[in-house]
């Protein structure tokens, strides 16, 4: 019997930067909230305090996911990535659940993302060629793996994303916190049609007090090739 099929909203993820010591479990709460339109099968967050990471994720509502206590858990610190999650790709189990901690030999990185890859079969064969062992399958551990094979020769990770960019091809926004750095990089590349162009803008989240701390939710952006650059 063919499978029933629905309209659904694309993922939604956000992103926390604030000043040390600040409450952004609760702040990327309220905000994965305000997107549970965007996918209603599963909820995370990682809250970075200083490069120390610690994340709760799990299939439900966000409100289901994250109980006070759980939020409370998270503990304080100055950056946090979220997730909610409609699968594109990958089955609906914990297993493809965001956002994902990756660790390598210069620190760790956390990273949420919405959108597709046109290239992720290609990028996982070669990552896979090469020893990377893959736990999940969504498009979500093909970047961060691309991300951190060019970190580990990269001088930072902004670096690194610039270079991924270059062989990932697809639409989609990501959400990175490295132990230090917090990142936004909205994107769409298609190599068909070709009206479609990069973007090349990566948009470090700037600090802020605990009253002007800067929150940023991200959408994948479309430029036409009759527009300026």
């Amino acid at each position: 019997m063919e499978e029933e099929r629905h309209f659904h909203e694309e993922c939604g993820i956000f992103g926390v930067s604030a000043a040390p010591e600040s409450d952004v479990a609760h702040m990327a709460y309220y905000g994965l909230y305000a997107l549970q339109h965007r996918g209603q099968e599963s909820a995370g967050i990682v809250v970075n305090d200083d490069g120390v990471f610690v994340s709760h994720k799990d299939c439900g509502l966000v409100s289901e996911v994250f109980r006070e206590e759980t939020l409370r858990a998270l503990g304080k610190g100055n950056i946090a990535v979220g997730h909610v999650r409609y699968a594109t790709t990958g089955s609906d189990n914990r297993r493809n659940v965001q956002p994902i901690v990756v660790n390598h030999h210069k620190g760790r990185m956390a990273l949420a993302h919405n959108g597709n890859l046109t290239n992720a079969y290609e990028l996982r064969k070669a990552l896979e060629e090469k020893g990377a062992i893959f736990h999940s399958t969504s498009d979500t551990e093909v970047i961060a793996y691309t991300i951190v094979q060019k970190r580990l020769e990269a001088p930072s990770i902004e670096e690194a994303v610039y270079q991924a960019m270059e062989v990932i091809e697809g639409a989609y926004s990501l959400v990175i916190s490295s132990p230090t750095k917090p990142a936004v990089k909205p994107r769409a590349v298609f190599s068909k049609p070709r009206f479609f162009r990069m973007m090349e803008t990566l948009m470090p989240l700037p600090p802020g007090s605990m009253s002007s701390s800067f929150v940023r939710l991200v959408r994948p952006s479309l430029k036409s090739s009759t527009d300026t650059m």
